[in-house]
This record gives structure tokens, sequence and C-alpha cells, in this order.
């Protein structure tokens, strides 16, 4: 049907914001399905098998941004977790390392048995160790600011400590606790 540019871009703003508030809707959900643990058995599943997928799963836009993302193995991160949730928690680490990164920057990602690091580039922003990992706090506007909320109850309920710095990098680091 012929429709007029006014009215397109009308109906192109509405199906945008029925996209993000669709997205809100499931990483909410998420949370609490995580909170209550309502995902099936662990299994051992790589850390470092995952990472590999995901740098690959990512690799347009890791080109689109000429990044330079290196990965160093010392050993492998083993861990009994649900495969899926696995999945988001490496997911949401390397797509926020190469989403908040700047054109031309750089990923480094380290792992050792029960220690993962992934440190980018970036923009310099308010967030601190203690903020990151809440709920609806983002150094994006763009970003509803659940993603890293979701690693922090990942972690959490897998006997996991997750922490955030900002030196000369931003900085994950992921092991496991004592």
């Amino acid at each position: 049907h012929d429709i007029n540019e006014d009215v397109f871009k009308k109906v192109m703003t509405v199906i945008n914001s029925l996209k993000r508030l669709t997205t809100l809707n499931q990483s909410l959900i998420l949370l609490a399905k995580i909170e209550n643990m309502q995902f099936e058995k662990s299994s051992e599943v790589s850390l470092n098998e995952i990472i590999l997928r995901k740098k690959e799963d990512m690799s347009a836009f890791i080109d689109a941004k000429n990044l330079d993302v290196e990965i160093k193995a010392e050993g492998n991160f083993l861990i009994g977790m649900n495969a899926s949730l696995s999945d988001i928690l490496i997911g949401n680490l390397f797509a926020n390392a190469v989403n908040h990164n700047v054109t031309g920057g750089i990923i480094r990602i380290s792992i050792k048995p029960g220690f993962l690091q992934i440190r980018n580039t970036g923009e310099n922003h308010s967030l601190t160790n203690k903020n990151v990992f809440n709920r609806f706090v983002s150094g994006n506007p763009k970003s509803p600011g659940l993603g890293l909320a979701i690693v922090r109850q990942i972690c959490e309920t897998h006997n996991l400590d997750v922490q955030y710095a900002k030196e000369e990098l931003h900085c994950f680091t992921v092991r496991t606790k004592s």
C-alpha cells in the first residue's frame, strides 16, 4: 500500500518501541527465572569454547568497528552451569566489550582455570563496580541497562564473583569463589 513518508516514520517508531519493550520484558523474565533457579540441570561447559564461538558470531560487528580482538588462554575455564546461561553470560560480556568500544579499539581476553578477564577500550563514563551491575544502569542511553545485571545474577547463582574496574581499559573479571 502507498503510505506517505510521515506515516511510515511513525509506524517505524512504533515498531522500534515495541521491539525495545519486548527485549526489556524478555530480560526481566530471564532475571526472574535466574533468581528463582528455574533452569534445567547444569552440565560442565567450557567458557573458552563459548568465547571463541561468540567471537565468530560477532565477527561482522567486530570488523565494522575495526576492533583488534586478542584471546589468550592459559588453560580451560570449566564450570558446571546450564548451557543457555553460560551462553548468555559470555554473550553479554562479549557484546558489552564490542558495543561500548570505540572504532579501532581493542578487546583483550585472558582465560585461566577459574578466571576470565575481558578488557576493552571505550568511552569514559561514571559507572563503577558498585553500580555497573545494577538494573537499569547503563553508560549508553540506548541500552536499558539489564545485560550486566543478568551477568551478575548468573554469577551469583553459580558461585562466581564478577568485578568491574576502569583503569587504562574497561575490565570485567569473572572468577570462581574460593
